[in-house]
């Protein structure tokens, strides 16, 4: 009876400590087991939580720009390394002022000077745009053609536009017409003075 018994001890024993030999074995032996809190072989980081943005995604792979998630370290990640949208290929978000010119930029480089050809809102410049650039000597915002700036030009007797301290301008300086070259009016019949001979 006691050799009954003992292998009974024995057999219980034998199941006991397979319970736990099993429990410390991961469920699926040789291969690695992301989430269990040990990194294994293929796996860059196991971090054993459910969180996506901590460094360590559910797949245990650490930060890549363009997974579509905001890794730590990132400003964006749309899930793409295109460099002309608003979240660049280094998941940086893109401005105006970077020096590339994204997709909704006339123009992008890099500085603060509005005097040159790219503005700071990274816009072309041109006249009209309220900025002096080069080879501009005004720039009112406007396209009268009656105040002191005409088309980016500093109004002047000749440039054909009557200026509010001219009489007239045709655009010649012709005094033997109705317009003198000074651009007052040669007064009542015209030809300034040139008669005929």
């Amino acid at each position: 009876m006691r050799k009954v018994y003992a292998l009974i001890g024995l057999v219980s024993w034998g199941v006991a400590c397979g319970e736990d030999l099993e429990r410390q074995q991961p469920a699926n032996p040789g291969r690695p087991e992301c989430g269990n809190g040990v990194v294994e072989r293929g796996e860059e980081c196991d971090d054993g939580n459910d969180e996506e943005t901590d460094g360590c995604n559910n797949i245990c792979v650490g930060p890549i720009c363009g997974n579509a998630i905001v890794d730590p370290d990132e400003e964006c990640d749309d899930g793409n390394l295109l460099k002309l949208d608003s979240c660049d290929a280094d998941c940086r978000e893109t401005f105006c002022g970077n020096g590339i010119k994204e997709i909704s930029e006339e123009c992008d480089d890099e500085n603060d000077d509005d005097t040159d050809q790219c503005t700071t809102d990274c816009t072309l410049a041109k006249c009209g745009d309220g900025i002096v650039q080069n080879p501009e000597e005004c720039d009112d915002e406007n396209e009268d053609t009656d105040d002191d700036c005409i088309e980016c030009l500093e109004a002047r007797c000749g440039d054909g536009f009557v200026s509010p301290d001219e009489d007239c301008d045709d655009g010649n300086s012709d005094d033997c017409d109705e317009c003198l070259a000074n651009c007052t009016s040669a007064g009542a019949g015209g030809a300034g003075g040139c008669g005929e001979l």
